[in-house]
């Protein structure tokens, strides 16, 4: 006999047959199962908001931060991924009534997990919460069978009425293949623009749909009636990246800017087409970042701000990722001022920035995912950036959003 195996899966077909075969007849056999158990990922994921302990701080293990998002009442949400940088990732919310000094409990979690049903892995790894301006809540999901399949998937799920005591969210629906791990912006003719990845896949799954698997893409999608359609625009190839975790800014001439991960650091290109055509890819300026996910983002005074790490742009695992520092920029990034550093410590990753109407500034990022297993929060100001300290009062440093307890050093640590 003669086994035809792929991933967790395998055939078992008669010898004799199996050297009558031809290889592209054997690869075809592999190909099409290998697509119907990805299939299994274009179902839509459980929306569970009434999470069991399973999924509470005592119990978790791990924990990489997505993102947060204040509502129009003041309510903060923050997301997360729990379950590891894993095919068993899942994805976690939850919110806080006092500008995030306390945290409830998960509000929301999204698992597609299903082990008595499906015996492979079918993750939520990559997320993030935006708060559109009519005040309704998004979240941004993604979907994969194991850690990525080739294909992934954004799903979209929206709640309007974040800030109620039962927050109610919309039937979840999938809206293009990648994920989606950054906010969209809002241009100035009203146009909605969402930051898709395509990572590049590897080992069996690689090539399985069409994606290239030495090359990540990064592309627009973009909805023109307030999020009820979105429509893709042009992609981007990322020289050398793994996840291009993209994000944009509108200039003041019209010009869209994407800035982009890779394993050479930071790098950026340029559309004049509102996202339909772009330029070619280059190193931003005075702008060093290690391959690891970064924050540039426009605040509502016109200025820039750009969250990073302090470790060298040569870095590349957590432990070499080493703080969280954030500048101010006044003439869109051309140069940088300040430098407030919210966290000096290794292992710190993973920023997100959302501003309130006072112009507060909120950054979560994590700290040592598998060890501490923290969210963090910062909440400071424009003139604390400049100022290189925190001094404002609504300004605080280093709040823990959620500390997973169920890491085998916690646990020995509340012993």
């Amino acid at each position: 006999m003669r086994i035809l195996a792929f991933g967790a899966c395998a055939l078992t077909v008669c010898m004799a047959c199996a050297e009558e075969w031809p290889e592209a007849k054997v690869r075809a056999l592999e190909r099409r199962a290998m697509e119907a158990v990805a299939d299994l990922a274009l179902v839509p994921p459980p929306l569970n908001v009434n999470p069991g302990p399973e999924y509470s701080a005592a119990n978790e293990r791990w924990a990489m931060n997505n993102g947060a998002a204040l509502t129009p009442k003041g309510r903060l949400w923050a997301s997360w991924i729990g379950g590891g940088d894993s095919p068993e990732a899942y994805t976690v919310c939850a919110f806080s009534d006092d500008k995030g000094e306390t945290w409830n409990p998960p509000a929301l979690v999204v698992d597609g997990h299903d082990p008595k049903r499906i015996p492979f892995p079918r993750s939520n790894i990559i997320a993030n919460l935006w708060t559109d301006p009519d005040g309704k809540l998004h979240l941004f999901v993604s979907q994969s069978m194991w850690h990525n399949d080739g294909r992934m998937g954004v799903w979209e799920t929206v709640c309007a009425n974040p800030d109620d005591a039962k927050p109610a969210w919309s039937p979840i629906r999938r809206i293009c293949d990648g994920a989606v791990l950054n906010k969209p912006i809002v241009l100035r003719n009203g146009t909605w623009l969402l930051p898709v990845e395509l990572p590049r896949t590897w080992g069996p799954w690689s090539g399985l749909f069409g994606t290239s698997s030495t090359d990540a893409g990064a592309l627009a999608l973009a909805s023109t009636d307030r999020g009820k359609t979105w429509t893709r625009r042009g992609v981007v190839t990322v020289p050398e990246s793994d996840w291009p975790e993209n994000h944009f800014l509108e200039l003041k001439d019209g010009t869209i800017r994407m800035y982009m991960r890779s394993r050479n650091g930071l790098r950026m290109a340029e559309s004049r087409g509102e996202g339909r055509s772009w330029g070619e890819v280059t190193k931003p300026a005075g702008m060093d970042q290690p391959c690891a996910r970064c924050q540039v983002r426009a605040l509502a005074s016109g200025s820039w701000i750009f969250v990073k790490h302090l470790s060298p742009p040569d870095s590349f695992n957590d432990n070499k990722r080493i703080g969280q520092i954030a500048y101010l920029s006044r003439d869109e990034g051309k140069t940088w001022e300040g430098g407030l550093v919210l966290d000096d410590r290794r292992s710190v990753t993973y920023p997100d920035v959302e501003q309130g109407p006072d112009g507060t500034i909120y950054v979560t990022h994590d700290f040592e995912r598998g060890r501490e297993a923290e969210i963090i929060l910062h909440k400071f100001t424009e003139a604390d950036i400049l100022a290189k300290r925190f001094q404002s009062p609504q300004s605080r440093q280093g709040i823990v959003v959620m500390k997973a307890m169920g890491t085998r050093h916690n646990q020995k640590k509340a012993k």
